[in-house]
């Protein structure tokens, strides 16, 4: 997927440029249609295949994203940041639990014995232990 298949970012071409470009990347252009619930419903899409496109390519232009972004804020601007936000809470509830966890676990590791024969064995007790002490939480 390229980052122009977005449907709000746009590739347009420039007809006199002294930089000697041919064209110019638009993070946002969208068309409000003053309807502030089918707009924020069109914001709330924009964002799935925004999240979605950052996923798999690995690439979050969201700085981009929000710099070409009007002052004045329509529905769509609206849904898009509130997914956005939604989903930054949501990672941070599971990345902090995920991490104590990982904590755990690493105390459980360093309190096996030295001697240690069957090491798989030991790991998989020490996972199932720090599962144990820290649950994955997925709210808060």
């Amino acid at each position: 997927m390229q980052l122009t298949d977005l449907p709000f970012i746009k590739d347009v071409k420039l007809s006199d440029n002294p930089k000697g470009r041919k064209t110019e990347r638009i993070f946002w252009q969208v068309a409000p249609t003053g309807d502030f619930s089918k707009d924020g419903l069109t914001g709330t899409q924009y964002a799935r295949e925004f999240l979605n496109y950052a996923q798999k390519e690995g690439h979050c232009p969201l700085v981009s994203i929000v710099k070409d972004m009007p002052r004045e804020f329509s529905g769509i601007e609206i849904g898009f940041l509130s997914v956005i936000g939604t989903i930054s809470q949501v990672g941070m509830v599971i990345g902090d639990s995920i991490l104590e966890r990982e904590i755990s676990f690493q105390e459980e590791i360093g309190n096996l014995p030295k001697d240690t024969k069957d090491v798989h064995a030991a790991y998989t007790q020490a996972q199932d232990h720090a599962k144990e002490k820290v649950p994955l939480r997925l709210a808060s």
